[in-house]
């Protein structure tokens, strides 16, 4: 699988990135930038999915769990709200 991404500061440019984690349209992602040893990482949203991809050639690290985030943003809340 491809997830075709694009990175906050170039909306109008999308890259490929192989991936073996089940993704959709939507889902944000974890992605390496540069080589070593300038290598930098970057959250990225998917745009789309393909089957293949000549441009492709880094992976996906991870998705990142939004709805686990905001769950544990709400909780951390409610906590400071009960503890004033």
């Amino acid at each position: 699988m491809v997830a075709s991404v694009v990175f906050h500061d170039t909306p109008y440019k999308r890259y490929d990135y192989l991936s073996d984690i089940p993704l959709e349209e939507g889902d944000f992602v974890v992605v390496s930038t540069g080589s070593p040893p300038s290598r930098r990482f970057a959250v990225v949203e998917v745009v789309g999915i393909k089957d293949r991809s000549d441009k492709a050639t880094a992976w996906v690290m991870q998705k990142v769990d939004v709805d686990g985030f905001d769950r544990k943003m709400k909780a951390i809340r409610e906590l400071e709200e009960m503890l004033g």
